[in-house]
């Protein structure tokens, strides 16, 4: 069994982006104070929860790395590392990129982007499972959207669509 908590990066700012003099890519654009207020709650969940995981991974795009460093202190975890194949939108890419975690990790937690990680959990996810969440997940999956999902696997590489089941679905809204 192994434990995934897939984070959408809390709301960035698009000020800088289209039409701006200041332009900034989007691989560069930063939190929003939206996005900073956001990271403050889901940091409060995260420790009241006690999340606690082997490995965190954060996508190469700055809000998705200041969203990380907003909920650290939170997360107890063994190791954390930037990994460039999470800047991705495809759940295809995402689920190959999780595919390739080391078998000895065994709780693992990713901070990513749309629409890659709510289609993921979509295919991970058992459909008889927790309907009440993956139906409000299926409606929008905004930023700062946690999912925690429990795998039926032993190593990540055999993870495949319908190989687990949804355990909670939270949004910055609902804290």
């Amino acid at each position: 069994m192994k434990k995934l908590i897939l984070l959408r990066h809390a709301k960035s700012d698009w000020s800088g982006w289209c039409g701006s003099l200041d332009f900034v890519s989007d691989i560069e654009r930063p939190l929003s104070r939206r996005g900073i207020k956001a990271c403050a709650k889901i940091a409060k969940l995260f420790k009241t929860m006690q999340v606690s995981v082997d490995l965190v991974q954060y996508s190469s795009a700055r809000r998705a790395l200041d969203t990380f460093n907003l909920i650290k202190n939170a997360v107890l975890f063994s190791a954390h590392q930037e990994n460039p194949e999470l800047y991705t939108f495809s759940s295809k890419k995402l689920m190959q990129t999780i595919a390739k975690t080391s078998k000895e990790i065994n709780d693992l937690l990713l901070v990513g982007h749309n629409p890659a990680i709510e289609e993921i959990v979509d295919d991970l996810a058992l459909k008889e499972h927790n309907l009440k969440d993956l139906k409000l997940l299926r409606e929008k999956y905004p930023t700062g959207a946690i999912a925690f999902m429990e795998l039926n696997i032993s190593c990540w590489s055999d993870v495949t669509e319908n190989s687990g089941r949804l355990i909670k679905f939270v949004r910055p809204i609902d804290l």
